[in-house]
């Protein structure tokens, strides 16, 4: 294995663990050299790879975003002929959520948390952060786009527009659920779906 392909190897591992880690404990109680004892590196070389505990939390989450961008399909299946416009975003959405749904509350806390104590003092991180909302906005457009296509909205439906309105209230929902302690992730999806409706008619 060449060096490149090495250290490719051996952040992905990292990244791993500390996902892993830090879901079972909560950010606080993981240590660095927990992280860097179960993955088979020495505690210094962990620091080759993020500067901090709080830029490795970052990082588990926007790293498994962007690599999922690459397998996104807006084909309609057959069973998406026989959808509602609304149902078949519902389903885009969930697709790119449920990996998450299953991670603590407290540890998307303590992200978003960190992550803004993060940005005041490094520009370029609040920027690459912010560009993953930009993202999802452009993959609802180009969903949009393609229900306009193959006839599921309407022509003159603006995709640009209601991109921007859906991941507003997938924004809220998801703050009311991290943030309202009997909120349930069923609640959280129900919400998704019936602003869905209410935007997509």
């Amino acid at each position: 294995m060449d060096r490149i392909k090495k250290k490719q190897k051996t952040r992905e591992t990292i990244i791993a663990v500390a996902k892993r880690i830090f879901n079972q404990k909560g950010f606080e109680q993981t240590t660095t050299s927990e992280i860097a004892e179960q993955a088979n590196i020495g505690h210094g070389t962990l620091f080759n790879y993020f500067d901090s505990k709080a830029d490795l939390l970052i990082d588990v989450f926007t790293e498994e975003f962007i690599d999922r961008i690459d397998n996104l399909d807006y084909h309609l299946t057959e069973e998406d002929q026989t959808r509602c416009a609304d149902e078949i975003v519902y389903l885009f959405l969930y697709r790119r959520i449920k990996k998450y749904l299953h991670l603590r509350k407290s540890m998307f806390r303590d992200m978003m948390g960190i992550a803004l104590t993060s940005f005041q003092s490094d520009q370029e991180r609040m920027k690459h952060f912010i560009g993953l909302d930009f993202m999802l906005v452009d993959e609802l457009i180009e969903l949009l786009n393609h229900l306009k296509e193959e006839k599921k909205l309407t022509h003159d439906f603006d995709s640009n527009e209601a991109a921007e309105i859906i991941y507003s209230s997938l924004a809220f929902e998801f703050i009311m659920f991290l943030y309202q302690h009997e909120m349930t992730t069923e609640h959280f999806l129900t919400g998704i779906r019936n602003k869905l409706k209410f935007i997509i008619r």
